[in-house]
């Protein structure tokens, strides 16, 4: 009996380590970089000049006079119902490399973090007042969301909140642009619920129903050593501890919301998208330099969950955040280099490389902006979002702890 005890315990340990070496061959790439990526390169296709060869182009940065427009983890567009560009929504946090619940370090959790509104034509940015947001809260946002708006009204924005305590999702009234007017976001209610431990990007569905990742199971937030080492095993283990989650709540009522799986055991789930034409939530994943791709019926509820899977799609980086444009196109977004961003967010001076890749509706995978990292105004280091306007040629691009958001332009 004993014997058999033994070679069983063998066996498992066996079966662990070739997982364990299939898992680091897999994603060899992104933590022992194999890519030589230039200084800056921006290349982009636009399906709105039936142009089947990719058009090059210049970038430069959107910065703000306060310097404080910095550190910007997500990047939306902000639409009228119509399905026109009001302006570009940026959750920046200056305060980054002192507060970070996904990648440390959790020093100081007080000077807060704002959401800007950029004008995609003028390239103004203009940091949101938050009206009527409580003075105790902190303010770390991550991912961002805008449900679009109807001529003159406001709309629902949603901000997942890394505060000092808990994470949270933030729910905002987003107010009407008007000529030479700042829109401004008017607090509604903090979302909080046991089982939303590690919120990274949501994606809104109603004014009631929003979507959100949640990247790992383990978090910073644990006491050391295990908040110090559980984490980031489960990063470079590909422990499936994500998720994609629904949270529904009443909007006039403060009662508690509902929490329900829609897609279990992702690995470090982060951003995800919804396809405006053919019903597809994309989901990235970080340490399977991975997207996943699911159906979303377009009368979503809880009796239609979990989701199902339609297709994975495997890119060259860790994808950070997703966006698709009006055409079906998912823009990914990511780090190359996964060490080196390590690095990065411990000192500015150590370069982080950045890397776009658009996969069309037919599946056809292009590079969008490569860079090395680096000083330049044609460099965003440690890219995080990126939103493209194919009708117009452009493409902007924030990155983790860069300075300003980056504009390219074919």
């Amino acid at each position: 009996m004993a014997h058999i005890s033994t070679l069983i315990g063998r066996l498992f340990i066996v079966g662990a380590l070739i997982a364990l070496s299939y898992r680091l061959y897999s994603v060899y790439h992104i933590f022992v970089p194999i890519h030589s990526l230039p200084s800056s390169h921006f290349s982009v296709p636009f399906a709105a000049h039936n142009n089947t060869s990719p058009s090059t182009g210049s970038c430069h940065k959107i910065l703000s006079p306060s310097h404080q427009l910095s550190h910007c983890e997500d990047l939306t567009e902000w639409l009228s119902s119509s399905g026109a560009v009001l302006g570009l929504l940026a959750s920046c946090d200056p305060n980054r490399r002192n507060w970070n619940t996904v990648m440390g370090p959790l020093r100081d959790p007080n000077p807060r973090g704002a959401v800007w509104y950029i004008n995609p034509e003028s390239e103004a940015a203009e940091r949101l007042p938050l009206v009527g947001y409580p003075e105790s809260h902190d303010f770390h946002p991550l991912g961002i969301a805008a449900l679009p708006s109807a001529p003159g009204e406001p709309t629902t924005v949603f901000a997942v909140n890394h505060g000092r305590h808990n994470s949270t999702i933030e729910v905002f009234a987003l107010s009407f642009p008007v000529e030479r007017a700042v829109p401004s976001l008017t607090y509604l209610r903090t979302l909080t619920h046991p089982k939303l431990v590690a919120p990274n990007a949501v994606v809104p569905l109603s004014p009631s129903t929003v979507l959100v990742s949640q990247d790992h199971t383990f978090t910073r937030r644990l006491p050391s050593p295990l908040g110090n080492t559980l984490p980031i095993l489960e990063s470079l283990l590909g422990l499936p501890g994500g998720s994609v989650d629904v949270l529904q709540f009443h909007p006039g009522s403060q009662d508690p919301p509902t929490l329900t799986n829609a897609v279990p055991h992702i690995p470090f789930a982060n951003g995800i998208a919804l396809s405006p034409s053919t019903n597809t939530l994309a989901v990235a994943s970080s340490s399977q330099a991975a997207v996943y791709l699911y159906h979303l019926p377009a009368s979503s509820t809880l009796l239609l969950l979990p989701l199902r899977w339609k297709a994975t799609v495997r890119l060259p980086f860790a994808i950070d955040n997703l966006s698709f444009s009006p055409s079906g196109t998912l823009y990914a977004t990511g780090h190359p280099n996964f060490p080196a961003l390590i690095k990065h967010a411990k000192s500015a001076h150590v370069r982080a490389a950045s890397w776009v890749a658009s996969l069309s509706p037919d599946g056809e995978i292009r590079t969008v902006y490569q860079s090395a990292g680096g000083k330049g105004d044609q460099v965003i280091e440690a890219s995080t979002t990126a939103v493209a306007d194919e009708e117009g040629g452009r493409l902007w691009i924030a990155g983790l702890y860069a300075e300003g958001i980056l504009s390219c332009r074919a």
